[in-house]
């Protein structure tokens, strides 16, 4: 959370340019490590005799900043506890257990890369830089890695969930941080316009740029590598926005034929005289409740009855009900909530929202 800057091997007094030329001053230090570029990379030394000797950034937990450094110092945590190198811990722990077999932080053989052309850092070593993303990968294992969070195999559906959680906000209205998560929020690929996250980490070093990514709401993955001249992390980004304004549309209305199929239908307690009539619109998420009786009463024209039991002075307001899956399960019983929007018919058409103003796009 800010604090500390976000990089050691950036220092400008490392690349072999004369910066006095772009008006710079003489550099009274030269650290003279970086990792790329033919310049040796920094080791443990480099960094702790000199990271100290930078001013913060920011005071901590005022603005959030992007920090490679952050990953090192976590990466010297996970070997004091568990005792073994970073890189084993990563292989044992994440790599060999999520099944991802063509991901190291040794460079593989050169028939396997997209090696840009001309390019001069395809077997760089970032050395302290390798925990915040000196990884090389490709598609497939990465698409087994976002599998494996969402799907709870590295750690406990409430871990998982709470590891997916914003952790501060930015001045976008639609994008949070996480740990490490960059969260974007948008209403514009449903037909609904209801809020949809996305969860994306991604990761560039000169021509090479990677975005892993997951969508929860529709348990999707897409992972995307580019390198090349002519890529970009801007290049990415749009082809991420393309590929999910495309596909989602299509994923929503299968997944809404599939919950027609399954869960819509007209309900009936006999015994009760009660009767719960279920459809899927495009209304908004889950099911939309079209008739509900308990007890031979009507549950939508008394609802206000519940809530304002002390009088019968009650204005008639139109009433939308929702019904929509809790997360909660027992073997083979699924817990579910009733959602009640109170407004005209036109306003209940839309999602409810808790505050106005809040928009995001992708």
């Amino acid at each position: 959370m800010s604090g500390i800057g976000s990089d050691l091997i950036t220092d400008l007094t490392s690349f072999p340019v004369d910066w006095t030329e772009l008006g710079l001053p003489q550099a009274r230090e030269v650290l003279g490590c970086v990792g790329t570029n033919g310049i040796p990379p920094c080791n443990t030394t480099d960094f702790w005799d000199n990271f100290g000797k930078r001013k913060p950034v920011f005071t901590p937990y005022s603005n959030p900043l992007y920090s490679n450094t952050a990953f090192y110092l976590l990466s010297l945590v996970v070997e004091s506890v568990s005792g073994v190198p970073f890189n084993d811990f990563v292989q044992e722990h994440i790599l060999d257990l999520v099944g991802m077999p063509k991901t190291s932080y040794g460079k593989p053989d050169d028939k396997l890369g997209a090696i840009s052309l001309d390019d001069t850092t395809w077997n760089s070593s970032l050395g302290i830089e390798d925990p915040a993303g000196g990884v090389y990968s490709n598609t497939e294992d990465l698409l087994a890695l976002g599998g494996a969070i969402l799907s709870n195999k590295l750690l406990s559906p409430m871990q998982t969930r709470r590891w997916l959680k914003p952790v501060t906000f930015t001045s976008s209205l639609g994008m949070f941080i996480g740990a490490p998560w960059e969260i974007i929020r948008a209403d514009n690929v449903t037909s609904d316009q209801r809020l949809v996250e996305f969860y994306s980490k991604e990761g560039s070093i000169a021509p090479y740029h990677t975005l892993l990514a997951m969508i929860p709401d529709y348990d999707l993955i897409v992972s995307i590598l580019a390198s090349g001249p002519e890529s970009s992390s801007e290049v990415v980004q749009l082809l991420f926005s393309q590929l999910v304004t495309g596909l989602l549309p299509a994923i929503e209305a299968a997944g809404k034929g599939d919950a027609q199929a399954v869960f819509a239908g007209t309900y009936v307690d006999e015994e009760t005289n009660s009767t719960l009539t279920l459809n899927v619109d495009d209304g908004g998420a889950g099911l939309n409740i079209t008739e509900w009786t308990v007890r031979g009463t009507d549950v939508p024209s008394h609802w206000l009855s519940y809530l304002s039991a002390a009088t019968d002075d009650l204005p008639e307001v139109h009433i939308s009900m929702r019904l929509y899956p809790s997360g909660l399960a027992a073997g083979s019983k699924t817990a579910w909530r009733v959602a009640v929007d109170l407004g005209s018919p036109r306003r209940s058409l839309k999602p409810t929202r808790s505050s106005s103003g809040r928009r995001g796009a992708v």
